[in-house]
């Protein structure tokens, strides 16, 4: 356990990569929020509804490109400071867990902020998902720290595949992943399921879709593992 934590501590060694350019992206988001919604009332287009804009998906993608470089860069250097493949496997996650829980903790406080001040006082929404997530930080913690999580195992399985494949094994998994999907919207056509998807789909909670987003990461953690028994540093 002591080697795993000081792989998880390697993703620390460069804190603008998993730290300063997260929140630096963050804090854009936020800017361009209130900026956006200024000029859209200033034109008269403000109502009494609320939307949001998903700009808090800007960060979800910083975190995958950052687990991405990351993890590729530092399994070689695992490996020159004796951490086995395991040892770098557990240290991974547990950074994911700790990055997850940080930034879900600031994507749920900022998400709690908008609810109680309208949006900035003027109807900015980028984090409560135009009121989905309502209900104070807890339900909000869950979603956004599972999607954290989530975004951060893909993108260190997704460098593991290439490890273990190169380029050609990660074009032909998104092949795969791309005519998957096709077939099943497919099928979803053909035998008239959209309707019912879409009231599934209604029906979920910011809970209930972090527990999706947890069983996803923890089946990419398995595979995660299987690639890395094969990979080269």
């Amino acid at each position: 356990m002591t080697r795993a934590l000081a792989a998880a501590r390697l993703y620390l060694l460069n804190k603008w990569m998993l730290v300063w350019i997260p929140i630096i992206v963050i804090g854009a988001m936020i800017a361009l929020t209130i900026c956006i919604q200024l000029i859209v009332n200033a034109a008269g287009g403000r109502d009494e509804g609320v939307y949001f804009n998903g700009a808090f998906q800007a960060a979800l993608w910083c975190i995958f490109g950052v687990a991405v470089s990351a993890s590729t860069q530092m399994f070689p250097f695992a490996f020159a400071l004796s951490s086995t493949r395991r040892d770098f496997l557990i240290g991974t996650l547990i950074a994911a867990l700790g990055t997850g829980a940080g930034y879900g903790a600031i994507y749920a406080l900022l998400a709690w902020v908008e609810e109680v001040t309208g949006g900035y006082w003027i109807g900015a929404h980028a984090f409560d998902l135009a009121g989905w997530v309502a209900g104070g930080p807890g339900p909000a913690f869950v979603l956004y720290g599972a999607a954290i999580l989530f975004m951060f195992v893909i993108g260190f399985a997704s460098a593991m595949l290439f490890k273990r494949f190169g380029g050609k094994g990660l074009i032909a998994a998104g092949f795969v992943v791309i005519i998957a999907g096709s077939a099943l919207a497919a099928w979803a056509g053909l035998t008239d399921q959209w309707r019912r998807i879409a009231e599934w789909l209604v029906g979920q909670t910011p809970v209930t879709v972090g527990l999706y987003l947890l069983g996803i990461s923890a089946l990419l953690a398995g595979a995660s593992h299987l690639l890395i028994r094969h990979a080269e540093p």
